[in-house]
């Protein structure tokens, strides 16, 4: 491997221009806020959300809101885009577009069944199964004032009983205390992606890929030229909206040849010792294809060959004797370890800024507040969760985790920009204290602590907290419209109570109406997400009735990922031609089974393209790519996943999971 071509296509990428954007007709700020901006992301916001929840949450369709960005935000983007210049003055302008398209996609991203669906599942599995599953001993530790425990209330809201309508003085106790918890944690995290802002942003100058697509939707500019005039975004645009059509046409009519969404290879490891690459597939997802070609070059080959190469190991160690049971995520232990080394290196990274932020808040001057809000949201959270029985030390180290994850990977979105929303190891912010801790120590610190611990398991499982890279996004978006920090802030912050209350009026609406057991693609006892929940409290219950040990061989497993990301980072400094990336090690182990092949096509395409036609092949062809992104969102998110909403048995056929 040459990495002299790989910092070559480096540089390469860096030096493509990004799609830099100017409030109004001209090159001025944007100025004052106006009413009807916050009119129209409230009305988008609202619709962005309902289309997610009837898509994901009561259809099964087309998961519209589980995209990067979210479906809903790109349709209010586009709409925007093609309608404002005709109203003139009415219109709105670039920066305002802008604003209203970080909003929707907040809110409508609040109403998928990752987030919102995660965490209705865990306020009520223990008490409705309570007698079914043994969960009673569990219900007894959860206040009242944290979960709703009458009876009649859950069985209907599982059930369906729509003729006495949503109990809301039953839900409202708990619906506040935790939306004031989760905005808490978003206005935590939005102080300290803000610490770390000025280096990522101003100095480092990270790609954006993300951005970079939003932005090509929108516009150049009115003083650019119009990507959607580039023949090879249509070129794109066109691969991307075959490749849909074809699958969607074999979902209806099984005769109509298509490539599928992947591969299964499977069938060529039946035996000993190969047969432990099983579950292998090669996944096609033309977003990630897409947008992989800004990624950065060492990060591409280091998704793939870390991948493949732990799962060589596995064989390996087949062949060798030891039993090896293979998985669709097995190495999330090594990515939670990958995931707190990162952390540590950003922190270092960052040290001079953050001594000097901190100096500044001691001296009482205005500027680093944000050290001080991150301080005392940090610290309500903390509290909040103490007086529902966990505690202390032991909710700031979950939170921590919670919160780091979420850096982490607002971090690798930003630099890398693969568009999942799941690339983070899931779960393992609760699964590390219990394999360095073990039970008895947890149980130890108080009768509620596993149970409110418990409880607090949609933030590990869920994607609440990834949506935080929203907000860096946001950031990037502002600094190149040259939107004023405080109307992008009060965006940020507003967005999370609008969609949570538009969120909580459509999940407790459809599931009295219908039965929550019944939604979610459930069959009377829950779907996805209540199944997947019943399974943590199960655990629980487990391990009140038998405790369990710190776990050394998993304990092993973290602290080399760990081992690994500092590595490797310590490699890239002190050699030149060192391939390997830390945030590609750590998107390996957290989702390299739908990332190795993708990755692995355009890594090799960039190669190519780099070695043929140089740099000026390279920029000519990012059209290509974003048309792809641009095709597969349009066809299979606006087009698929608005006739879910029209004949939701037709787009059964052809179920897509962005995520």
């Amino acid at each position: 491997m040459n990495h002299a071509t790989h910092e070559y296509a480096d540089k390469v990428a860096a030096s493509v221009p990004k799609p830099e954007d100017s409030a109004g007709t001209g090159t001025e700020p944007a100025g004052r806020l106006r009413f009807r901006v916050v009119l129209v992301a409230c009305l988008l916001g609202a619709g962005g959300a309902y289309w997610v929840a009837e898509n994901s949450l009561i259809r099964s369709g087309v998961q519209v809101g589980g995209s990067v960005p979210p479906i809903p935000a790109l349709a209010a983007l586009a709409l925007l885009a093609l309608i404002s210049p005709r109203l003139k003055r009415y219109g709105l302008t670039r920066a305002e577009i802008l604003l209203v398209y970080i909003f929707v996609a907040i809110t409508a991203a609040l109403s998928h069944v990752d987030v919102l669906g995660y965490f209705f599942a865990y306020l009520t599995v223990p008490q409705y199964f309570s007698t079914k599953e043994g969960f009673g001993p569990v219900v007894e530790r959860l206040p009242d004032w944290f979960v709703p425990k009458d009876p009649a209330v859950l069985r209907m809201f599982y059930e369906g009983s729509w003729t006495f309508g949503v109990p809301w003085s039953a839900w409202a106790p708990a619906l506040a205390g935790w939306g004031i918890f989760l905005w808490a944690f978003w206005v935590t995290a939005h102080a300290v992606l803000s610490l770390f802002r000025e280096r990522w942003i101003a100095h480092e100058r990270l790609r954006f890929p993300i951005v970079d697509f939003s932005l090509t939707l929108l516009g150049d500019g009115p003083t650019g030229p119009r990507p959607f005039r580039d023949p090879m975004l249509w070129a794109g645009i066109a691969l991307s909206a075959l490749y849909n059509l074809l699958n969607i046409l074999h979902a209806l009519y099984p005769n109509v040849p298509a490539s599928g969404r992947s591969f299964d290879l499977a069938p060529f490891f039946p035996d000993r010792p190969w047969s432990t690459l099983r579950p292998m597939w090669l996944s096609f997802r033309p977003e990630i294809l897409g947008l992989g070609y800004l990624v950065n070059t060492d990060v591409l080959f280091t998704v793939w060959a870390t991948y493949l190469g732990l799962r060589l190991l596995g064989v390996g160690l087949s062949a060798s004797g030891h039993e090896v049971v293979s998985g669709y995520y097995d190495y999330q232990e090594i990515a939670a370890g990958a995931y707190v080394g990162l952390l540590v290196v950003l922190i270092w990274q960052a040290r001079t800024h953050l001594r000097q932020v901190w100096r500044n808040t001691r001296r009482g001057e205005p500027g680093p507040r944000t050290m001080l809000l991150a301080a005392l949201g940090f610290i309500y959270m903390v509290w909040w969760t103490s007086q529902a029985g966990l505690i202390w030390w032991l909710s700031a180290v979950y939170l921590f985790l919670v919160l780091a994850f979420a850096v982490v990977y607002a971090r690798m979105r930003a630099e890398a920009g693969a568009p999942l929303i799941f690339l983070f190891p899931f779960w393992q912010q609760q699964k590390l204290l219990v394999n360095f801790l073990g039970t008895p120590l947890l149980a130890s610190t108080g009768p509620s602590s596993l149970a409110i611990l418990a409880a607090l398991g949609f933030l590990a499982r869920g994607v609440y907290p990834e949506l935080v890279s929203y907000q860096l996004d946001a950031m990037e978006l502002g600094e190149r419209a040259r939107i004023p920090k405080r109307q992008v802030t009060a965006f940020l912050l507003a967005a999370v109570p609008f969609g949570l209350v538009v969120g909580y009026y459509l999940y407790l609406t459809n599931a009295y109406r219908y039965g929550f057991g019944l939604l979610d693609g459930g069959t009377g006892q829950g779907g996805g997400r209540v199944t997947t929940t019943v399974q943590q409290y199960r655990m629980l219950a487990q391990w009140q009735g038998h405790y369990v040990p710190p776990n050394p061989g998993l304990i092993a497993q973290t602290l080399s990922g760990f081992g690994a990301a500092l590595a490797i980072v310590w490699l890239r400094g002190a050699l030149l031609s060192c391939p390997l990336h830390p945030l590609g090690f750590a998107m390996a182990t957290s989702y390299g089974f739908h990332l190795w092949f993708p990755f692995f096509c355009v890594w090799a395409a960039k190669l190519l393209i780099l070695h043929l036609g140089g740099a000026g092949g390279y920029r000519r062809l990012v059209p290509l790519f974003l048309g792809i992104v641009l095709g597969h969102y349009f066809v299979a998110g606006v087009l698929w996943g608005g006739l879910s909403l029209i004949n939701p048995e037709a787009a059964r056929q052809y179920i897509i999971h962005f995520s």
